[in-house]
């Protein structure tokens, strides 16, 4: 392969991964989507998003809350553009 080898996840994807992992409440939360399948298994493409999954639901806004705290006590800028809640089919 010439020139870099192409990287499935940026080093900020990593690094809220990583941040993610550090968090006890991260324990109910599942890296899913097209990013999680190249990331992990096909190493096919970049994608610019993060998908996640959680059954607990109640859990959604904690985690979130100190997600985008400790990623603020590492500098790292953030918006939050959309976060969806669904249940079943609906």
């Amino acid at each position: 392969m010439s020139g870099k080898e192409k990287k499935p996840l940026t080093e900020l994807q990593q690094e809220i991964i990583n941040t993610l992992n550090g968090l006890e409440e991260s324990k109910e939360l599942y890296f899913t989507g097209g990013s999680a399948l190249s990331a992990y298994y096909l190493h096919h493409r970049l994608s610019e998003d993060l998908d996640f999954f959680t059954p607990a639901e109640d859990m959604i806004q904690l985690i979130s809350r100190k997600l985008l705290q400790s990623l603020e006590k590492k500098g790292i800028k953030r918006s939050v553009v959309e976060m969806m809640t669904s249940r079943g089919s609906e």
